[in-house]
């Protein structure tokens, strides 16, 4: 049976990554956020943490990832490629490199794994592999996601009539740690382009792996940033009474 000692989530802007936003930060509320969650998950003494965030790769395997400033490196590169540089790999690093950007701020010096789901993963299967990600050790999970991506006019892909409702009913269902909306909001995520929920169900899975568990959820910040919900909520788990 796995040991889950906290969880936290965060969103995967890549505004979070350093050096991206430039002298002026438009986020500095919820970057302050997501470094006091982090600081906050590994205070629970972890042995061993769990990244895990939306990205069109196999969701039937863990990454393998030998230095996670590589992670960073490829992301930013991704983001503002410059003349002379090897062309770096697709954005689907960037979730990760977000999660491996604040664990390295927090000065995490112990084990990861990384998981891409892909955001079309069926919310049953995300959280089966949220079962398979744990470990007997004492484990926190870190996981990166955004709500419906179609909030504004500014959004990246379109405004959505519903997005302003399916980010309300997300907020709430992580809040409430409700599994069973989270489950079904996940089913209309890829028409909202959101991949919080699938990385939610994936948590779900991942909690639900050890057992019977109290999870009381705290949520720090809700912002929406060029059109996309970001949320920060920390997971306070511990066995029931």
């Amino acid at each position: 049976m796995s040991r889950i000692v906290g969880a936290v989530v965060c969103p995967s802007t890549p505004l979070l990554l350093p050096g991206v936003t430039g002298r002026m930060d438009p986020i500095p509320a919820l970057r302050e956020a997501c470094h006091d969650a982090v600081a906050e998950l590994l205070s629970h003494g972890p042995e061993h943490i769990v990244v895990v965030g939306s990205a069109p790769v196999p969701s039937t395997a863990a990454l393998i990832v030998h230095n996670p400033s590589d992670l960073i490196d490829d992301a930013r590169r991704a983001l503002a490629p410059r003349r002379g540089q090897p062309p770096a790999p697709d954005a689907p690093v960037l979730p990760l490199a977000v999660g491996a950007s604040l664990l390295t701020a927090a000065g995490w010096p112990g084990p990861l794994a990384w998981w891409a789901v892909t955001p079309t993963t069926p919310p049953g299967a995300a959280a089966d592999l949220g079962a398979i990600a744990g470990t007997s050790h004492r484990t926190a999970v870190l996981a990166l996601g955004g709500g419906s991506a179609c909030s504004t006019l500014k959004a990246p892909g379109f405004r959505h009539p519903e997005a302003e409702q399916f980010n309300r009913d997300l907020v709430d269902a992580v809040a409430q740690w409700d599994v069973p909306t989270l489950m079904s909001l996940s089913t209309k995520s890829a028409e909202q382009l959101a991949d919080l929920p699938t990385t939610m169900c994936f948590l779900a899975g991942a909690v639900a792996s050890a057992g019977p568990q109290r999870v009381n959820v705290a949520m720090l910040a809700r912002e929406v940033v060029a059109g996309v919900l970001c949320a920060v909520a920390e997971l306070r788990i511990a066995a029931p009474p």
